[in-house]
């Protein structure tokens, strides 16, 4: 492409040196395809002189010619004339190598480019994980149709809300047993006076990460299934969940209680069979005891 352009210059001999203008332009023009484009005149060392057989009216300083022309020695232009691209493919040189070639404090090169991963690109607020606000206390109890357990959701609303107790057989036969997995539940708050709201939850697949640190207690069956669907973090184990929750176990006055339970960190509530009255005091032992966990685990939680 060199003798193209030399040829089309009034069919200047090839053997004839351009001149350091054209020279210049012929650089800034195929920029890094220089060293494969130009006449091996051109990359002789800094000091190295191009010797013309016909005298010295035609003798190039190379050296010379790069500090008055290019501003810059041709030593500290980073170029290899040995050097080649064909064992590089189509990968470009990083800009890593390029701003070592120049030097420290020379800043980032027009047309560099930022890795994928850098700090500096900023990060969409979209995908940031979204921290959970809501702080109304999780309280997993036995689902309506679990007869395994005294109180389960067909019953336990019933018993918080007007401090009676009934089989939950007789509510799930009367048709008034929650549909769904989840009753909101209303108290009058001890500490501030407000009313505050608690979710009671049959089904642990419904919960979130988050939701998970709002679990404040669990109504037990006495079941070691119960605990199937657990997070992992939660442990694996009934007595390792229990660790980290307070658990409940309503029986009947006066019935013994064995099985796994009995060796669980649970509360044990007692149930009289006939005389409703008692019931009152059967709330009151549950909130004491769970308004306690809260205030000394979850203080966080509006409750």
């Amino acid at each position: 492409m060199l003798e193209e352009q030399l040829s089309r210059k009034g069919n200047a001999s090839l053997h004839d040196p351009p001149s350091h203008s054209h020279r210049l332009r012929i650089y800034q023009r195929y920029g890094t395809l220089f060293c494969q484009k130009c006449p091996r005149y051109l990359y002789r060392e800094a000091a190295a002189k191009t010797i013309d057989p016909r005298g010295d009216r035609y003798r190039v300083d190379n050296a010379r010619f790069y500090r008055e022309e290019m501003g810059t020695d041709l030593n500290e232009l980073g170029i290899d004339p040995s050097g080649t691209f064909k064992k590089m493919g189509p990968k470009a040189p990083s800009s890593a190598s390029t701003a070592a070639a120049r030097g420290p404090g020379s800043g980032a090169s027009f047309g560099s480019v930022r890795p994928p991963n850098s700090s500096a690109v900023p990060e969409d607020p979209a995908k940031k994980p979204r921290v959970s606000t809501n702080r109304t206390p999780i309280i997993l109890v036995p689902g309506a149709r679990d007869m395994s357990s005294l109180v389960n959701l067909a019953n336990f609303p019933l018993l918080l809300r007007e401090k009676t107790f009934r089989p939950a057989m007789d509510i799930v036969k009367e048709g008034k047993a929650p549909t769904g997995s989840q009753v909101k539940h209303q108290r009058r708050s001890r500490g501030t006076g407000e009313t505050v709201d608690y979710l009671l939850v049959a089904n642990v697949r419904q919960l979130s990460a988050n939701d998970w640190d709002r679990v404040v207690a669990i109504v037990c069956s006495g079941a070691e299934w119960q605990f199937k669907g657990f997070p992992a973090d939660m442990g694996r184990t009934p007595p390792q969940i229990l660790g980290k929750m307070q658990g409940f176990f309503f029986h009947y006055f006066g019935d013994k209680v064995d099985g796994a339970v009995k060796g669980w960190n649970v509360k044990y509530i007692p149930i009289d069979r006939s005389r409703r009255h008692e019931d009152v005091k059967v709330c009151l032992e549950f909130w004491n005891q769970l308004d306690e966990y809260i205030r000394r685990n979850k203080n966080t939680l509006r409750w």
